[in-house]
């Protein structure tokens, strides 16, 4: 009997440089309720809390997630109530960020 072999996984491109975040305002009481929930989604996205007394906390993922993320952040208003304090401009409204160097020289 012949093995079957393994598929080729076609070529993801280059990964990307910088991680893309939102900002989420939360009831304090439901912070570990979006943890939980968040981490339980497959590893779509991390948070961190950025102000523990607003209990804001910052959502950090891929770029190429975003849609995913913003999906996922439309369901979760069913859940827990949460308000986006800023969502990053899409990729064909963002402008170009200068590159880096990494002695923090600009580039030439």
């Amino acid at each position: 009997m012949a093995r079957n072999r393994p598929r080729k996984r076609p070529p993801l491109g280059e990964p990307p440089r910088y991680a893309s975040r939102v900002y989420v305002a939360l009831r304090r009481e439901d912070v570990g309720l979006f943890r939980f929930l968040l981490e339980a989604e497959d590893n779509l996205a991390y948070m961190t809390i950025v102000d523990k007394w607003a209990a804001v906390a910052a959502v950090v993922y891929s770029p190429h997630q975003e849609r995913a993320v913003r999906d996922y952040l439309d369901r979760m208003r069913g859940t827990v109530p949460l308000r986006i304090i800023n969502f990053p401009a899409r990729k064909d409204e963002r402008p170009d960020r200068p590159e880096r160097t990494t002695n923090g020289e600009k580039p030439q």
